[in-house]
């Protein structure tokens, strides 16, 4: 549908928008050490260029590089924390091609195939089809970010992997394996990740966006309901609760009780280690 889409200036003002929310100081206690999200690159695409915003300061700068990649739809109707697809990575100068977790990346579609692409999902009371939506959903990414940096949810060093795998082989073998000193690192669940991007956004939308807000009071409220019918015909002892099947559906479930609950010391909660 959008193979040939060519970018507008309104795409454009539309994701500078979305990151001017990011730094808004309603929002500082969030992100209280924006040290972990000022490298992130902001990275989205049309049929013919990548485009590559990068944070200089107090201001963010776009760069353009020519790609011959298929853009396909998926790629436009979403955002996520990381590159998608991976091939643009291969793009981009050597010095931005570094680990997701030493240079964070976010990825997804301009405004206006983002819109008529979530228009068209069979999603009842999807609140993904607004203009605060799309703003919404790119602080949402960034949350994401702030959250991996502090708690990563994979085991992103390849070095520490190997060192954890010899040392349980050594453990295996009867051999000594490490110092009192060594720190054992165990992933935080993905899940969490989730719940903390969640509560960004509605937190957010509390603050800026009333129609975003309001439209997601309305589909959690009818989400919700359908997870009730669904959880009250399980039977635990051999099946998942909703709650463990989508990370989604935890987060809007548990994180507007934990905002309910503890106000603007949901971060710190969510964050501890």
């Amino acid at each position: 549908m959008f193979e040939k889409y060519i970018a507008t200036e309104k795409d454009f003002e539309a994701i500078e928008k979305a990151l001017g929310f990011v730094w808004k100081k309603e929002l500082n206690f969030i992100f209280k050490d924006k040290s972990k999200i000022e490298k992130t690159l902001v990275i989205s695409y049309d049929s013919k260029q990548v485009f590559v915003w990068t944070k200089n300061g107090g201001r963010y700068s776009l760069l353009k590089i020519p790609h011959n990649l298929k853009v396909k739809d998926e790629y436009q109707q979403g955002w996520r924390a990381a590159l998608k697809p991976w091939e643009i990575n291969s793009l981009l100068p050597k010095k931005w091609q570094a680990n997701w977790f030493k240079l964070p990346k976010i990825s997804g579609g301009l405004l206006a195939p983002f819109l008529k692409l979530q228009k068209k999902k069979k999603r009842k009371l999807n609140p993904y089809v607004t203009y605060e939506s799309y703003l919404a959903t790119i602080l949402h990414e960034f949350a994401h970010v702030y959250f991996g940096q502090i708690k990563p949810c994979w085991h992103w060093n390849k070095k520490e992997n190997l060192n954890l795998l010899e040392k349980a082989q050594k453990i295996y073998q009867g051999r000594k394996a490490y110092s009192k000193k060594f720190e054992l690192f165990v992933p935080a669940l993905p899940s969490l990740s989730e719940l903390f991007a969640f509560c960004t956004e509605y937190t957010a939308a509390s603050i800026f966006w009333p129609r975003h807000k309001e439209n997601l009071d309305k589909y959690y409220s009818f989400r919700i309901s359908e997870l009730i019918t669904k959880e009250e015909k399980k039977n635990l002892n051999i099946q998942d609760s909703v709650l463990d099947e989508n990370p989604h559906d935890f987060a809007a479930t548990i994180g507007i009780i934990l905002m309910k609950r503890h106000g603007k010391k949901w971060p710190e909660i969510v964050l501890r280690k």
